[in-house]
């Protein structure tokens, strides 16, 4: 949800990705033990039984087929690995250019120049004119105010010298 939100700043949604990313990784990798005593407090909690997990698993689509496999299997490794996996897969194809030199950015000027050197500046165009157009912005409106400053100076100047 919050990488969704409207004024999300970059560099904050590149670190927001990397950290969902690596929980993601933390919960495959460590996550199991405590999803089960999630489901085992929801089932106690809510008086209905437990499967159980060393029984063998029957698939409900073909119920007469012995699958060799316990349900612990199916639903660990059939189930919450392939689901994570699949979410980690998503993540890394979406957000593949999680660069480290790009996380310790702290200015636009900053940015620009990394993109430059690491050549992203050519793959991502329209986002590099736009960081080089908001760092010239501030230099162009002050050129502008001087030239503005430098009229209104001739301007009057020559209103002094006209006469009645």
């Amino acid at each position: 949800m919050a990488l969704q939100q409207r004024d999300q700043d970059i560099l904050n949604a590149m670190s927001m990705v990397k950290s969902t990313k690596g929980q993601l990784q933390n919960l495959r990798d460590d996550g199991w033990d405590a999803f089960m005593e999630k489901v085992l407090s929801f089932s106690e909690k809510n008086n209905t039984e437990m499967l159980n997990m060393a029984g063998n698993f029957v698939n409900s689509r073909m119920p007469r087929k012995i699958t060799n496999k316990s349900n612990l299997h199916h639903y660990k490794v059939n189930c919450f690995y392939t689901v994570l996996d699949m979410q980690l897969l998503e993540f890394n194809d979406r957000f593949n250019e999680q660069d480290d030199r790009f996380t310790t950015l702290k200015s636009l000027r900053d940015l620009a120049q990394v993109m430059v050197e690491t050549r992203k500046h050519l793959s991502h165009l329209l986002i590099y004119r736009l960081v080089k157009l908001s760092l010239i912005l501030p230099v162009a409106t002050s050129s502008n105010k001087r030239c503005f400053s430098a009229m209104n100076i001739v301007k009057t100047t020559a209103r002094n010298r006209i006469g009645d």
